[in-house]
């Protein structure tokens, strides 16, 4: 047996099979170290409710045709190149907006690519660029950094700007030494297409040009050779020729809002230097990437003080400390840059700056361990690795305490390290709790919330869902007298705790209570009139039998004297409720009349038509059979429209009446 052992051991290989060994020990240890921060990240992150940036993203960037992703930038969410990766995404895979709010894993999945992407490409950065052993280091604070992986599923241009800022890192940095157009073709590509996607992203390009530059001077005055070709020649040179083309090409991308981009209110400033940048903003962004690895910290100083005693001795110290130049000039510049043009941007505007630091400190970090050996390396490396565990579990402690206490405060956290959207903010559970118990002859005032936009979807979702019409829907935190005046019942949503006592105290008229469950970012109070008998609210159960409802795209149900109906848009969707267990055959039957005159409307499950008919003016019913599955269905009906003369409104159909006519359980076969 020992023979055996001895014949498969290390030594007996080639080297080339050696290296592939030792490659892939290396890889592994690097996705060992990282391991739990991706679980983490994937169980706590991955399907989290979407919140306003996202879902305002969705709406008027994605849900939209390819011409107006490219061509509508009125408002800086428009992250133009991630929106059209995730046009291309949710058009490829047939998702549409009920999918996402009902599963947003869905759409965080092509986010958690880019971040699993980034994290390859920081592991060839440490083992090509900066040698094996930092990898593996560089890969673990990576992980370990609470900042990157708040941002690492958000449906955003962050986390594709973090790949493409790896990308042009790595790329760069090889062709610095290879000079092989492959890497400047990459660095054109990445710095264009990282500029397409958040336009800020140029103070990282900016950046690495200036160190560049500088690197150009430096080396000009050392040579002997004070030619112009020389420098024209020299890497440095032709990286900032490569950048430039990125930076044009980007710049032509932009062209359709290019005015929008250089002059909306988030770019402009008020004076010409704003010092707070460099004192409030930069500190604080620093220590979030630090994420309270105090002991990392030591012992990359350690490596700091190894690194400069080798400078003096070694070349091959002073190439590595060239490269680390670069990322402590892209760590500090940009923040450099921003302050002289009097800028204070958002915190998230410097998320992918965790990359230079991972890499920096990464590289401190193994060339301190490089100085060690035997149980000291061993016992320094674990107390690496188990105070980087430590540290990032007190800082998701830290970061839950500070969410916690929005809870009694009412406020909404939001910086690289405390997102209110992360915890305990759960806009979909807290509408289904309200849909619940939703009254249709009443008003919801979203009151006292920061992210009504959420709210507003995830209530007309589950109003849907319940087969509910939302008839008033207000924004405003104090109630109006016509409200009052109606002495209809008052659903208010606020995240203030002292709501209740607010609103009594305003309005002595009301009696308000809480019905949505506690340990929730938010919660909803129904005020009823103190001189009018409560009615109990009605809490909605499943029916016995299968159901029909209207959804979005139709307009708020209209009455006359004569009938109820409701007019549809373009895109108008019917849910359909299959309450059973087990599949059922029904028959969907519509009362529809079309607007003025004739029109083609089309019956649609996701990709597949399912019947045409052309719409009278007269109302007529039209029927179709299909099986459903047990649960939630939803088709589309669309048709084209006309302008209604009377309202801003396009019109395409009349719905009178939407029922399922018959059903059949499917028989088992």
């Amino acid at each position: 047996m020992t023979q055996l052992v001895r014949s498969f051991s290390i030594q007996s290989l080639s080297a080339a099979q050696r290296r592939i060994v030792v490659e892939g020990a290396l890889a592994l240890a690097a996705c060992a170290v990282a391991a739990p921060a991706m679980i983490y990240l994937v169980i706590a992150y991955l399907n989290l409710d979407l919140w306003y940036d996202e879902l305002y993203s969705l709406d008027f960037f994605v849900f939209v045709p390819f011409q107006t992703i490219v061509t509508d930038y009125h408002a800086p969410n428009n992250h133009i190149f991630a929106n059209l990766l995730n046009h291309i995404y949710i058009y490829s895979l047939g998702l549409d907006d009920i999918a996402l709010l009902e599963s947003p894993w869905k759409i965080r999945v092509l986010m958690l690519t880019y971040t699993i992407v980034a994290c390859v490409y920081v592991y060839l950065i440490g083992k090509n660029i900066f040698g094996s052993t930092s990898s593996i280091a560089i890969v673990g604070i990576l992980g370990t950094t609470l900042p990157f992986l708040n941002y690492a599923v958000q449906v955003r241009g962050y986390g594709l700007s973090i790949m493409l800022l790896c990308v042009i890192l790595y790329h760069s940095m090889r062709f610095y030494e290879t000079h092989a157009w492959k890497h400047g073709i990459m660095v054109v590509v990445s710095v264009a297409l990282i500029l397409y996607t958040i336009p800020s992203n140029v103070y990282f390009v900016f950046s690495m040009m200036l160190h560049w530059f500088i690197s150009i001077i430096v080396s000009f005055t050392k040579t002997k050779s004070k030619k112009i070709s020389y420098a024209l020649h020299y890497p440095g040179t032709i990286l900032i020729g490569l950048s430039a083309m990125g930076c044009a090409i980007a710049t032509l991308c932009y062209m359709p809002v290019l005015s929008d981009v250089m002059n909306n209110e988030y770019v402009q400033t008020s004076s010409f230097l704003n010092i707070q940048t460099l004192l409030t903003l930069m500190p604080r962004v620093f220590k979030h990437f630090l994420s309270g690895r105090w002991i990392l910290l030591i012992l990359a100083l350690f490596g700091v003080t190894l690194l400069v005693h080798d400078i003096r001795r070694s070349r091959d110290a002073r190439l590595l400390a060239n490269k680390l130049l670069l990322m402590l000039t892209l760590l500090i510049a940009p923040f450099v840059l921003s302050s002289v043009r009097g800028d204070f941007p958002y915190d998230r505007t410097f998320i992918p700056l965790v990359i230079p630091f991972s890499v920096f400190f990464g590289v401190m970090l193994a060339r301190t361990f490089r100085s060690m050996s035997g149980y000291v390396l061993i016992f320094a490396v674990m107390v690496a690795i188990i105070s980087s565990w430590l540290a990032l579990a007190e800082t998701i402690a830290e970061r839950d305490r500070i969410l916690q206490s929005n809870l009694n405060t009412g406020n909404f956290s939001q910086n690289n390290l405390a997102n209110f959207y992360q915890q305990y903010f759960m806009p979909s559970k807290l509408a289904k709790e309200f849909m619940a118990q939703y009254d249709e002859e009443s008003i919801i005032v979203i009151g006292s919330w920061l992210d009504e936009f959420a709210v507003s979807h995830y209530v007309s979702y589950w109003a849907e869902r319940y087969g509910k019409t939302v008839n008033e829907l207000h924004f405003s935190s104090y109630l109006r007298e016509q409200w009052l005046d109606s002495r209809k019942i008052i659903y208010y949503y606020t995240n203030k705790p002292d709501a209740q006592r607010f609103l009594e105290e305003q309005y002595p008229m009301l009696n308000c209570a809480y019905i949505t469950s506690p340990g929730q970012l938010g919660m909803v109070l129904r005020c009823d009139h103190r001189d009018r008998p409560a009615r109990p609210a009605p809490v909605w159960t499943e029916s016995a039998r299968p159901r029909v409802s209207l959804g979005k795209g139709w307009y708020s149900v209209e009455r006359t004297e004569s009938e109820t109906f409701r007019w549809g848009g373009a895109n108008n969707r019917i849910w359909l409720v299959n309450p059973y267990d087990r599949p059922i055959h029904v028959t969907l039957a519509l009362m529809l009349e079309s607007y003025e005159t004739v029109r083609p409307a089309e019956l649609w499950d996701g990709r597949r038509l399912l019947a045409r008919w052309d719409v009278q003016p007269a109302r007529r019913t039209y029927r179709f059979g299909m099986t459903i599955a047990p649960g939630h269905t939803h088709l589309q009906l669309r048709a084209p429209t006309a302008d209604d003369p009377n309202s801003p409104r396009k019109l395409s159909v009349k719905a009178l009446q939407w029922r399922i006519a018959d059903y059949v359980p499917v028989e088992h076969r």
